[in-house]
């Protein structure tokens, strides 16, 4: 039984991020799907503020493009929230009407990057290829500056990795840990 090499590109390719659309048009929100999702990306949707707050919640994105004029809660008040609850993604936001007022209040917020609508796809792209970049850096520093030695969370989803690791760990199996970049593989391992 020799051993099974993987193959050369699997370990070069940075796998694509997982993105968040809020925006309350169907049509924006499916136009920014086709693009995103003909690039690779993993394209999740949100009609609204809450229901953007409800799925990042459940799943957190790596970036986030963030519609600014929205009814019941707009994009300012959602970027708010998500940092004022711990998130720091990255959010592009976009607007219709952007002056330069907004673009302000959105970048004193902790957004991203701005656009006005129509949408530029180029721009777009490499803003939000620049804005996960960036913030997988940042993530995959702080672990390397704290070095965590215990997996820290007490999620459903966290429960089931523990108990999986206690499972696994006594027994002489090989065992395959997968997940994107700066998630913790290491520490599991």
């Amino acid at each position: 039984g020799g051993a099974v090499a993987s193959p050369p590109m699997a370990r070069r390719e940075e796998s694509k991020a997982a993105v968040l659309i809020v925006d309350d048009d169907a049509s924006i929100r499916d136009s920014l799907r086709m693009i995103l999702e003909f690039e690779g990306y993993r394209v999740d949707e949100a009609p609204s503020g809450p229901a953007a707050l409800a799925r990042v919640g459940d799943s957190l994105p790596e970036a986030v493009v963030l519609d600014i004029k929205m009814p019941e809660m707009d994009g300012l008040a959602v970027l708010r929230a998500f940092r004022e609850r711990g998130y720091d993604m990255p959010v592009l936001m976009i607007s219709g009407h952007g002056d330069v007022a907004t673009a302000v209040e959105a970048a004193r917020r902790g957004a991203y990057d701005f656009f006005e609508k129509p949408l530029q796809r180029e721009r777009v792209l490499v803003s939000l290829r620049n804005a996960v970049e960036a913030w997988r850096l940042q993530r995959e520093n702080r672990l390397l500056r704290h070095e965590p030695d215990e997996l820290i969370g007490d999620s459903p989803a966290m429960r089931k990795l523990r108990e999986t690791v206690g499972r696994a760990a006594p027994t002489p199996a090989t065992v395959l840990v997968t997940g994107e970049s700066g998630t913790g593989k290491e520490l599991v391992a």
